[in-house]
């Protein structure tokens, strides 16, 4: 089945003769409609598949899984065709990150198949514990009260009422999914990560990055971008896909010599 008639990929933008696919993982409480505009950018390097998680936009009607790891399992089998077509690196901001980390640890048992990166943006550690302590009872304004401390959404928003029923239940369903996650095994992923966060995010810090390295066998990188929590977004993408063009090409053998070579671009 091609890639663009899965129900787990939306707003897809094939590039022209490109070498190497990029997909997506949104953050929490958002779909694939929210990376949608990133597709003229990215897809003169990458082929652009931005996921598209049950519980929104067109699969409204889908609940989602109750367990992370679960989801990810989905969607490694539901498209292995996808992440053994050609070589490929994996974005995911906050709770996409996790998904994009067990989805690849999914992809590698099925297939062998890994990234050539996984960056992710605005996320501690899979054995990071988030602040926040949702239920399926928490109110909506408690919750957008939450996100209104953290910068995440503005107080105009809070007060939409359509807003608060259309989304919050979404944003409530996705942080419980990251509140219950148990991650796998430590130093299972044989891929590089790319850890990047906002020099302003109240929640992510360098320190609380540390410990992506105990959940790979490959190169932690880390890098300080300007902004809050979505520091990564139209303006500083082209950075971004340096800096992707840049690990991925460290990380490749030395022909001659034989080694791996790794870059540090720590800020």
């Amino acid at each position: 089945m091609p890639m663009t008639d899965s129900l787990w990929f939306n707003y897809c933008s094939p590039g022209k003769d490109n070498k190497m696919n990029f997909f997506c993982f949104p953050h929490a409480g958002s779909g694939a409609a929210a990376y949608a505009g990133w597709g003229d950018i990215i897809s003169k390097q990458f082929d652009y598949f931005p996921v598209q998680y049950p519980m929104r936009e067109n699969r409204m009607d889908e609940a989602m899984p109750a367990d992370l790891r679960q989801l990810a399992a989905r969607i490694a089998t539901d498209n292995i065709d996808a992440f053994t077509q050609k070589p490929f690196v994996m974005f995911g901001q906050c709770l996409g990150a996790y998904i994009a980390y067990e989805t690849a640890l999914q992809v590698q048992r099925l297939s062998g198949c890994k990234p050539k990166l996984l960056v992710a943006s605005g996320s501690p550690s899979p054995g990071n514990t988030f602040k926040a302590q949702f239920t399926e009872n928490t109110d909506n304004s408690t919750i957008a009260e939450y996100f209104i401390r953290l910068g995440y959404i503005g107080k105009d928003l809070a007060e939409n009422k359509m807003y608060l029923d259309f989304f919050m239940p979404v944003l409530r369903a996705d942080y419980i999914l990251m509140q219950t996650y148990k991650p796998a095994e430590p130093g299972c992923l044989d891929c590089p990560v790319l850890a990047v966060y906002g020099g302003d995010d109240a929640e992510v810090t360098r320190g609380n990055l540390d410990e992506w390295k105990h959940y790979i066998s490959g190169t932690l990188i880390k890098k300080e971008y300007c902004g809050g929590h979505f520091c990564i977004n139209a303006d500083t993408l082209d950075t971004l896909l340096q800096d992707i063009r840049d690990c991925v090409k460290a990380s490749q053998p030395d022909k001659t010599s034989g080694r791996t070579e790794n870059i540090c671009i720590q800020k």
